[in-house]
């Protein structure tokens, strides 16, 4: 090893991150955690260790992606001479059934909350009181955000599980993308915000589940939406690159600080942190990958790439249960919750 290269090791040597270097070709060094996770790699090529949409990655950018059988993210930094990879593993989780036991009561629980709620929604719109029209509001913001924790935390689980309801079809993936810029557009122009699909015209298709890209997208849309003000812009997308084809989503808000990369899927059980691992999760299941970049102030970039040969392998295929598929507008409703006020679920705007 050259010496310029063991004084960069030198410095991640006791890191508690997985710490990988490369002269661009060759892994040069890693450090002791790369190594207890990784194995010994030292080199040998670089597209040997890391999958191929790994290799171009940039400081300022996070991937999503699975090594040596587990979730990890990587982001990358330079050094002179080199690039370096961190390497951080998704926390051991608890057991499945400690996790997902709790999840049919509250879907229970959760059902007579909405039917309590559309009721008095009716009600409220009958009588036109303009306090009870906020009180149905209020509650049908927080029926959406209940719905929204309950049902992306299910999915995440069958996703985990590989017990996932899976009902792959032939799709225009420019055309669900249209359709779905046009409903959150109807939203975001009332912040003054610009929602925009710049993709083409012509189909772009794909195998894939519906509605589980359909959260993605609104997943993502719902990340870049929270960071925007008036002024804001955020663009969705397609391309076809050889066998790829790439949804990005692109915003021009606050971006995001070293720091909070470094964190991306690493959240808690719900917001951001929630929403982009269901992003990485539903982009994994369909043979994808997914790589976002954000730069403080300076807005960010996310990039879903999914191969056109894109069956997934141990998944259930069969019909979803009552409730579990939602589309359309209250899709929408439910996923972009985190954003929307109580006043976008006044009864009235949504006959």
């Amino acid at each position: 090893m050259k010496d310029a290269y063991k004084n960069t090791a030198a410095l991640f040597e006791s890191a508690l991150e997985a710490v990988i270097g490369t002269d661009g070709e060759q892994v040069v060094f890693m450090n002791p955690a790369a190594v207890s996770a990784l194995g010994e790699h030292r080199g040998e090529a670089l597209s040997s260790l890391l999958p191929a949409e790994a290799l171009g990655l940039v400081p300022g950018q996070v991937a999503a992606l699975t090594l040596c059988g587990r979730r990890a993210s990587l982001r990358a930094a330079s050094a002179p001479g080199l690039k370096v990879f961190f390497v951080a593993f998704d926390e051991p989780q608890k057991s499945l059934p400690e996790r997902a036991g709790f999840l049919p009561e509250l879907r229970s629980l959760l059902s007579g909350l909405k039917l309590a709620a559309d009721r008095l929604s009716e009600a409220a719109e009958a009588a036109g009181g303009q306090e009870a029209l906020e009180r149905a509001g209020l509650l049908q913001h927080t029926c959406a955000q209940l719905q929204r924790l309950v049902g992306n935390t299910a999915l995440a689980e069958d996703i985990e599980s590989r017990s996932v309801h899976f009902r792959p079809e032939n799709l225009d993936l420019a055309q669900l993308c249209r359709e779905t810029v046009w409903t959150v557009e109807f939203f975001a122009r009332a912040r003054g915000i610009e929602a925009v699909y710049s993709g083409p015209e012509e189909p772009v298709r794909l195998t894939a589940d519906r509605a589980m890209l359909e959260t993605l997208l609104l997943n993502l849309l719902s990340n870049s939406l929270q960071h925007l003000g008036s002024g804001g812009r955020v663009e969705v997308s397609v391309s076809q690159l050889g066998s790829r084809v790439i949804l990005s989503v692109d915003d021009n808000g606050e971006g995001m600080s070293s720091e909070q990369l470094a964190r991306l899927f690493t959240g808690g059980a719900s917001g951001a942190g929630l929403g982009l691992r269901l992003v990485r999760d539903i982009a994994q299941l369909h043979g994808g990958a997914f790589i976002i970049e954000g730069r403080e102030g300076l807005g960010a970039s996310a990039r879903v790439m999914f191969p056109t040969d894109n069956a997934p392998r141990s998944t259930i295929f069969r019909s979803p249960g009552p409730g579990e598929r939602h589309g359309g507008m209250n899709s929408a409703l439910i996923q972009l919750s985190a954003w929307l006020s109580a006043g976008d679920y006044d009864p009235r705007l949504l006959d």
